[in-house]
């Protein structure tokens, strides 16, 4: 059995740049996170390719601090299947890692508690 081939990274140049970005409206950061998560979540681990600029990207201040929750909910999605594909070995440095983890935790907190 063949192991399956990650796909093509169909994110924009300007996506993948880990230039410094302000804060994205609401409608693009959801559809760019979107689109980011679907590629993530059908990688394989180790399969990292071109993805540490993407994810780098998805972990500036820009996704993490955004005002809408549900942008942050998404970021938090896809870094989490980011810090999947890299284990051991995060494309963070350790002072972005730990804010990525720090909005993990907020949430997780900010999910309605199960009845």
């Amino acid at each position: 059995i063949e192991a399956p081939r990650p796909r093509a990274n169909p994110f924009s140049n300007v996506f993948c740049s880990t230039t410094a970005m302000a804060v994205p409206p609401r409608a693009d950061a959801l559809a760019e996170l979107k689109e980011a998560w679907e590629v993530l979540c059908n990688t394989p681990q180790g399969r990292t390719g071109e993805l540490a600029g993407c994810v780098q990207k998805i972990a500036a201040e820009g996704y993490l601090r955004h005002p809408e929750r549900d942008v942050r909910l998404w970021a938090a999605k896809c870094l989490a299947e980011g810090l999947r594909i890299f284990a051991p070995s995060p494309p963070l440095e350790a002072e972005v890692l730990r804010l990525v983890l720090e909005k993990f935790v907020e949430q997780i907190a900010g999910l309605p508690e199960a009845t």
